[in-house]
């Protein structure tokens, strides 16, 4: 992996991770709105006119919502694996303080008692690192 893909990938977890609770959070409000709909019929086919005919529509919705949710799951947890396999523990808690936490270059380098630019030349060293695991 090249070192653009790389920090691109690790720029990316955050937002897969607020997307995947975004995603429950709908999935929970359409599986209450198909437990409030108790007796209606489910044909098992969407409708295609774009309106809640019955609730198939929902529960296609809800199936799709949960795909998308895996998905971005396992992005997340592939992420983090890559992250915990780099060899050196510095490089690794680096990468875990600014894409995991989402800290910013001061909090990074008080972790450390370092300086901000030590912080962001590790960073560097870092993302190269996340890179060549494989």
């Amino acid at each position: 992996m090249e070192y653009k893909e790389a920090k691109r990938e690790l720029k990316s977890y955050a937002r897969l991770r607020k997307k995947s609770l975004q995603y429950l959070e709908r999935i929970k409000q359409l599986d209450e709105t198909i437990q409030s709909a108790g007796g209606q019929k489910i044909s098992g086919m969407p409708s295609s006119h774009g309106k809640i005919s019955d609730l198939s529509d929902y529960v296609a919705q809800k199936e799709a919502l949960e795909m998308k949710r895996n998905a971005a799951i396992k992005k997340v947890a592939e992420i983090e694996t890559k992250i915990a396999l780099v060899d050196d523990d510095v490089l690794s808690e680096v990468l875990r303080k600014r894409y995991k936490e989402e800290q910013c270059w001061a909090e990074t380098a008080d972790y450390f008692c370092k300086s901000e630019p030590w912080a962001k030349k590790k960073n560097k060293q870092a993302i190269q690192a996340y890179a060549d695991v494989d």
